[in-house]
């Protein structure tokens, strides 16, 4: 159903996952930079296809909207929310009623810009772990939360504005990650 080719490859379809090297057809999950490349065709979800073209220029894609299945070169393909940004999605393949569910980052937690993320069953489950290294624990979110709002109002009772930049965690920290 799937192989590795410095990258996870869907056998029957050819469809490269979540590829950062141009492949003739490839799923992306999500608008990250880590997780796309200008690929010959593309399938995503719509907001996934919008972003894409708006970093990368135009480009082929097919869109696919959550929970509507496509037929596929021989596979049956649903995307399904990820809950990790705007258009975010996970990828579940049936082929011969064999299931494999991937999902590039998600989050189980509640998101105020991406759909909530949905589980659906599936025989084999492929999760990219970008940051499953224990290196990477983060705060809980309420501390976070609590510590921005916090400098927030400091800058502002200074009489000064507050600026907020969003960067990557991982560059952050001087991590090869991003």
């Amino acid at each position: 159903m799937f192989y590795w080719e410095n990258g996870l490859k869907l056998t029957a379809a050819d469809l490269a996952i979540d590829f950062r090297r141009r492949q003739p057809r490839a799923f992306i999950s999500h608008a990250h930079s880590d997780h796309m490349a200008r690929h010959e065709f593309a399938l995503c979800t719509p907001q996934t296809a919008a972003l894409y073209q708006l970093r990368l220029g135009p480009r082929r894609t097919l869109e696919m909207p959550y929970r509507q299945t496509i037929e596929w070169a021989g596979l049956r393909l649903t995307t399904y929310p990820a809950g990790h940004c705007l258009g975010s999605a996970m990828l579940l393949a049936e082929d011969q009623g064999r299931t494999l569910l991937y999902t590039g980052d998600f989050k189980l937690r509640p998101s105020l810009t991406a759909a909530a993320a949905e589980l659906p069953h599936a025989d084999m489950l492929v999760i990219e772990s970008t940051y499953g290294h224990p290196d990477y624990r983060l705060p809980p979110r309420a501390e976070s939360v609590a510590e921005f709002l916090a400098l927030v109002r400091r800058t502002l009772a200074e009489e000064r504005c507050p600026l907020s930049k969003a960067t990557c965690w991982a560059r952050a920290r001087r991590s090869p990650a991003c």
